[in-house]
């Protein structure tokens, strides 16, 4: 039974499809290499940009970066309460960026930093309190 003009049979898996068919919908192979092709390409170009943005901070604020390293910083020892306070501050600068600028992102970063950098203070400055309240009572 010969096949209706719009439609041809795939050449990979046998099953009718459209003519006009650029790829098969249903073994998803290209039927035409120039096209298969210039998918990859835009694939393989939209994967690095996507993995130089996760890397460079590009659109995002500056202080929201700060922040987020800060943060992580805050978790030392003895700088971390330093850190902490460094981590709040930048923070809090990079939300009031974020304000005035609204297409520049990085709010999750500045959030991650202050919230580290609570936690960071929190620990340490309790520790530091802890530390200068056992060394005066060791004293007396």
């Amino acid at each position: 039974m010969p096949l209706p003009d719009d439609v041809q049979l795939c050449p990979y898996c046998g099953k009718e499809i459209k003519a006009v068919a650029v790829k098969c919908r249903y073994c998803g192979e290209f039927l035409d290499d120039d096209v298969e092709d210039e998918a990859l390409q835009r694939q393989s170009k939209d994967d690095a940009e996507k993995a130089v943005k996760w890397l460079i901070p590009i659109g995002r604020s500056g202080w929201a970066v700060a922040s987020g390293y800060l943060g992580l910083l805050s978790c030392f020892p003895f700088v971390g309460l330093l850190f902490g306070i460094a981590a709040v501050v930048t923070g809090i600068l990079a939300f009031r960026h974020a304000r005035k600028n609204p297409k520049i992102g990085g709010r999750g970063r500045a959030v991650f930093g202050i919230v580290l950098g609570i936690v960071g203070i929190l620990f340490w400055g309790l520790g530091t309190v802890a530390l200068i309240q056992n060394y005066l009572t060791s004293k007396k």
